[in-house]
């Protein structure tokens, strides 16, 4: 008989795994689950964050060397389809190493109204393709990511997914979304007044689209009785704002913590999401969440607050005079939804089982695909 402990390994199977480790930079999610494995992985990090010739230059390099840490790999795991992905999958090939391909969002979608999406272009398009089929298993943190059609577009096809842009991909998906621990996201006790959204750069040229930024300060001229703030904003800060809208530089998690516990609500209007990592945070302090009918957004919100399914300023004010009105409750019900939905042990429980090759047992917060 196989006896199997609570992260799915077989007993004798303790070692630590040697993981090449691929990813674009310290975003929350990768810390993350860094941590969350720190006990069954043995870690080789690589962080790709060139631009321009040097980007270049590393992929070169990582094709000619980094063949080395493949080898010596047990798995491999790589964040985000792209070229970054590409030697270090297209090497796990040749060793017949197990890889795991994790795609967040980008790498699975195609806005062309703005640029967005490795679908856009035909190379970044080719390169993500081949990112699919050489890996050995694709882990999207949510379904969307798979397959939708959206409601929430600039006109465009709101068809998404790896199924719609690569037909011919047939690499075993296993969606497996991410995992929150409540009690570094405390809930609010006291009065909440107004809105917040976050957005790493949130004035840049695509960002101010893709993430809803125009509504949000568009929206904020209609209720100057409330605070609206956006964090994550880089210089320089535009001018003319409404007097009411606030503009942060990105905040450390006790500093959010902070400032959800007093906000009303967290607005997420993105084009496109493939989790939406930030709302699910909020709600936990508490925030009624207002987000559009894109990708993993009405999903993660969970009922809690309206969604926004038209992209146009008046659909987003009738969604906030909602929430000033009292049509959804903050607090605890937000809280419980996430803490619910998404348990950290889950998610550890689920990459343990991959990594070590194992099939993942049926589970109502996991899919199959």
């Amino acid at each position: 008989m196989v006896h199997v402990d609570e992260a799915g390994m077989t007993k004798g199977d303790f070692h630590k795994l040697r993981c090449r480790w691929v990813d674009k930079g310290d975003a929350t999610f990768i810390a993350s689950d860094l941590d969350l494995l720190s006990d069954r992985l043995t870690v080789q990090r690589v962080s790709f964050r060139e631009r321009g010739v040097m980007a270049g230059i590393w992929l070169v390099r990582q094709f000619l060397f980094g063949w080395v840490s493949v080898f010596r790999a047990d798995v491999v795991v790589v964040h985000f389809g792209g070229w970054h992905a590409l030697p270090h999958l297209f090497w796990a090939r040749v060793f017949r190493k197990r890889s795991l391909l994790f795609l967040h969002g980008v790498d699975c979608v195609a806005i062309p109204e703005i640029g967005y999406g490795n679908f856009t272009k035909v190379t970044t398009a080719w390169v993500t393709r081949s990112c699919f089929r050489l890996a050995r298993v694709l882990v999207p943190v949510h379904a969307s990511l798979v397959e939708r059609t959206d409601a929430y577009t600039l006109g465009g096809s709101g068809k998404q997914g790896v199924k719609v842009h690569d037909l011919s991909c047939t690499t075993p998906i296993q969606v497996v979304p991410h995992g929150f621990d409540p009690s570094r996201w405390p809930l609010g006790e006291g009065a909440r007044n107004g809105f917040v959204t976050v957005a790493v750069d949130a004035f840049g040229t695509r960002t101010f689209r893709l993430k809803g930024i125009d509504l949000f300060i568009e929206a904020a001229s209609h209720f100057p009785d409330h605070p609206f703030t956006i964090v994550g904003a880089l210089e320089p800060i535009p001018t003319g704002l409404p007097v009411n809208v606030t503009v942060l530089p990105l905040s450390d998690p006790r500093e959010l913590a902070s400032l959800y516990r007093g906000s009303l609500a967290y607005v997420q209007l993105s084009l496109s999401e493939g989790f939406g990592y930030a709302l699910a945070e909020a709600m936990l302090s508490g925030c009624v969440p207002i987000v559009s009918a894109a990708g993993s957004l009405p999903d993660v919100s969970g009922g809690c607050g309206p969604v926004v399914r038209e992209h146009a300023p008046p659909a987003v004010v009738e969604a906030m005079q909602r929430v000033i009105q009292g049509a959804y409750v903050g607090g605890g019900a937000p809280r419980t939804s996430i803490a619910a939905r998404y348990p950290l042990e889950r998610r550890k429980q689920a990459l343990s089982r991959l990594l070590s090759g194992q099939v993942l047992f049926a589970d109502p917060g996991l899919g199959a695909v």
